[in-house]
């Protein structure tokens, strides 16, 4: 009955068959896409209302999936600021803990999904499409989500991978929160980001976890990193795999955004985040009075930065429709 309505469907003509199994067996199917079940049920009483459900699943997720892929999408770029290299700043693949809504920083380090793989390769192609030449280099932060993105950025794209890790690209670290349902972190996650934003930037997730002072020292070094690495191998260009707390906070001193709203910004995963970074000696200063910080802060912050611009933020139509966390 379900191959039957979705062959009704002009999206899933053709195709539904190639996307579901249904297996029956001691009174009880399963609906399968790929290779996950959906939900079991009782063939007596729950047959109709699953099967209604489930066609209408397969149906979305087909669609979702014929999503055109616009790997295409970095072309329209301005050109590179002059006296600036360009950094692509992508976010890793996801993990099964994206996808369960599992708290991830510095601590916890799973592996890429299939999903996530699937993403990484997306990135390679989008990446693929500047034709950047000579050979540029793609680096990563230590953690085995972002070293297994950018390998495969770089496979798909052609490019060589750094074989040294960036710590100062790593997540931050949760301390104790790390492991624990999302959701029950975003109320503590929101304190943290509002303590940062008032001045309070010594003010930690919990214990053993990273101040803001951390993070934003981190940053300060992994700018001056990405502004080095282009001059020593006199490119113009450099692909970086990060992470979305970090990204968020590094995207709001990029552009002096207040670090209030950061906390909300979307980072998706294998989203990729433009910046022009000045290699020429020009600087920028984050203090107290900077626009990251409301209400008058009183710490003592002094960041000296390369002059940096955001060109784009969390780019994904390269993703074609991809499910994202």
């Amino acid at each position: 009955a379900a191959a039957r309505a979705a062959r009704r469907c002009p999206v899933v003509r053709g195709k539904f068959r190639q996307k579901t199994t249904m297996v029956k067996a001691t009174g009880v199917i399963w609906a399968l896409t790929t290779a996950d079940p959906i939900v079991a049920f009782s063939i007596e009483t729950e047959r109709r209302p699953f099967l209604s459900s489930a066609t209408a699943g397969l149906i979305a997720a087909v669609a979702n999936e014929e999503s055109p892929l616009e790997t295409n999408c970095l072309l329209d770029l301005p050109p590179i600021t002059d006296g600036c290299a360009r950094v692509y700043l992508c976010r890793h693949g996801q993990t099964e803990n994206n996808r369960l809504g599992l708290v991830q920083g510095a601590r916890v380090d799973p592996s890429l999904n299939a999903n996530g793989r699937e993403q990484a390769r997306r990135l390679g192609l989008a990446i693929a499409s500047l034709q950047l030449r000579p050979r540029r280099i793609v680096v990563s932060s230590r953690l085995r989500r972002a070293k297994e993105t950018a390998q495969v950025l770089a496979q798909t794209a052609t490019l060589e991978i750094s074989s040294s890790p960036l710590s100062c690209l790593n997540e931050v670290d949760f301390g104790e929160f790390e492991g624990k349902d999302v959701n029950a972190f975003r109320s503590e996650m929101a304190a943290t980001f509002g303590a940062w934003a008032a001045g309070a930037i010594d003010k930690r997730t919990g214990d053993g976890a990273e101040s803001g002072r951390e993070v934003l020292e981190r940053i300060a070094v992994a700018l001056e990193t990405a502004a080095a690495e282009p001059r020593r191998s006199n490119s113009n260009s450099l692909v970086a795999v990060t992470h979305s707390t970090f990204l968020r906070v590094l995207l709001a001193v990029v552009d002096e955004q207040p670090l209030v709203a950061s906390g909300l910004a979307k980072v998706e995963n294998g989203s990729i985040n433009i910046l022009d970074i000045n290699i020429e000696g020009k600087r920028q200063t984050i203090t107290n009075k900077s626009r990251i910080f409301t209400g008058g802060s009183s710490n003592d912050l002094q960041l000296d930065l390369p002059e940096t611009q955001l060109i784009r933020r969390n780019e994904v139509r390269h993703l074609g429709g991809m499910s994202m966390n």
